[in-house]
């Protein structure tokens, strides 16, 4: 018996065979190809199921507490209405509430005397205001623009004045 030293042919368990033929790869990748499709497809199936699920499950808490708040609503409704409709209120002592007695005002005539007298006079004393000398120079009221030759200006030192209005 011949051994053949071929690393291709040997499998990780050292073991050594001979080379798969086509079919058996294709057989056995077809049948890893299918497990993962599958376990694919049945776990996208569980995902839409569980959705599904919690979907009817927030469904039916949501109408169970609009049904509940709707009985609540109608026993206190039955309630409020025997206890207005059939309540014995024959018995009742009824409250005595005091008198308050009000004053009778008589309104009484009233006179005003009107006494006239005579303002008392006051005198002041003069006072003299001191003199004082002030001296406002006088301003040049004309607006004219002095002129200057046109060596001296440019054309930027320009600036130009608007007349006043006339009242």
């Amino acid at each position: 018996m011949t051994t053949e030293n071929n690393p291709s042919n040997q499998r990780p368990e050292g073991i050594t065979g001979r080379q798969p033929t086509p079919e058996e790869v294709a057989r056995h990748d077809g049948y890893v190809r299918g497990r993962t499709d599958e376990n694919y497809v049945q776990g996208s199936l569980r995902n839409q199921e569980r959705a599904v699920a919690q979907a009817q499950a927030n469904d039916s808490a949501a109408s169970g507490v609009i049904l509940g708040l709707c009985i609540a609503l109608l026993a206190a409704g039955a309630g409020v209405a025997a206890y207005f409709l059939l309540g014995d209120r024959t018995d009742v002592d009824p409250v005595v509430v005091p008198q308050i007695e009000r004053e009778t005002t008589v309104e009484r005539e009233t006179t005003v005397i009107e006494r006239e007298s005579p303002a008392p006079t006051i005198e002041r004393p003069e006072v003299n205001a001191p003199d004082v000398n002030i001296q406002v120079p006088e301003v040049d009221t004309t607006n004219e623009v002095p002129t200057a030759s046109p060596e001296d200006a440019s054309s930027e030192d320009v600036e130009e004045v608007a007349e006043p209005a006339a009242d």
